[in-house]
């Protein structure tokens, strides 16, 4: 009897330092996860092809200052419901305010940023949809798109081999192998048509390489013209006549700056004004109501970044639901851990495992 009673207290003491190690490395790992580095997955083409499908992401959150859990009573390792479930795995009783702790930099052009997606308003900023994008332009710059160029301050940025456009091919009839479309690792587009014309996803590299095909007429890239309004492209005002490809100017909010609105461009700042800086907004006869005062101006209360995929034609970015607010950025992307190719299953791509994100 005495053995058996020495046997289940060691039975439960080794019981009870698994349940502590556990607890400990579920903590340790929350704090990691938390305040230094995160992994994710890419799992659509909108960074085509600097970031594939099947990409696995180091997110470095120390490098803008790692932010504070605005819900913090929340599962850990889990967004939006637990996992499998439609329950909610966050308690949405308790927000705090954003708060950042300083980190080695500030978001610079051309990081690549992980963010929470700012159109969820409905649900708090840090339970948010991850989404990654390219930042081309700071708090204070002036971002334009002219017949497909973008320029930031004045100047043309400058694009890297993998930025992407829609593009149109006119082939002699024959079409286009297979395996010719494999070797250039094209995957998004197709036929359009029976006299051979396709539309693909192109980087400058396979631009050129099906310009030497052999069957191959001619390759042009998509052009929306100006003037034209597309009701999908941010402010989506038809006071504001802008496409994808004809944008702007447009300033990015910068904190502290103070702001001339009116009705003709209130479209632009009235994201700003109610969702992310939680003003209540009326707009009578033409005369703006801030929080029940009559105002002409707004002071800004938060730095603003506007995002872009580098697959241009094919992201939802800035271009079509505005600015990204600071507290919604999550830390830079700064390299791929390792990759699966998602067009065939089994298959890594081991040429870009543990490679710097550029």
């Amino acid at each position: 009897m005495t053995d058996l009673y020495h046997h289940l207290r060691k039975i439960r003491k080794q019981l009870r330092e698994w349940v502590i190690a556990v607890i400990l490395a579920i903590v340790l790992a929350g704090f990691f996860r938390l305040f230094l580095f995160e992994a994710f997955s890419i799992p659509g083409s909108s960074m085509e092809k600097t970031l594939l499908p099947g990409d696995f992401i180091i997110v470095n959150k120390l490098q803008y200052g790692a932010r504070l859990p605005i819900t913090p009573l929340a599962f850990p390792f889990s967004q939006h419901y637990f996992p499998f479930t439609r329950i909610r795995s966050y308690l949405n009783w308790i927000r705090l305010p954003y708060l950042r702790i300083s980190g080695f930099s500030s978001v610079k052009r051309n990081d690549v940023v992980v963010f929470n997606y700012p159109l969820e308003t409905d649900i708090p900023v840090d339970q948010r949809t991850y989404f990654i994008k390219r930042c081309l332009a700071l708090p204070g710059d002036r971002f334009q798109i002219s017949n497909g160029k973008i320029t930031v301050n004045g100047q043309v940025v400058e694009e890297s081999s993998t930025t992407e456009y829609n593009y149109r091919i006119r082939t002699s009839g024959q079409g286009l192998s297979q395996g010719l479309l494999n070797s250039m690792d094209i995957t998004e587009g197709g036929k359009i048509s029976k006299a051979g014309d396709y539309s693909f996803s192109l980087t400058r590299k396979n631009v050129q390489r099906l310009k030497d095909a052999k069957n191959v007429n001619q390759v042009e890239v998509f052009t929306e013209k100006q003037g034209v309004y597309s009701e999908y492209v941010f402010p989506n005002s038809e006071k504001i006549k802008w496409n994808l490809d004809w944008f702007g100017p447009l300033k990015v909010p910068k904190k502290g700056d103070t702001v001339r609105i009116n009705s003709e461009n209130l479209p632009i700042y009235r994201r700003i004004l109610e969702n992310y800086e939680h003003n209540k907004v009326d707009l009578r006869n033409d005369s703006l109501y801030i929080n029940g005062i009559f105002s002409r101006f707004y002071c800004l209360k938060m730095n603003y970044y506007f995002m872009v995929g580098d697959n241009r034609h094919n992201s939802a970015d800035s271009r079509f639901w505005g600015f990204v607010p600071e507290d919604h950025i999550l830390g830079k992307a700064t390299s791929i851990l390792f990759s699966l190719n998602k067009n065939r299953p089994g298959i890594s791509r081991l040429s870009r495992w543990f490679t710097k994100i550029l």
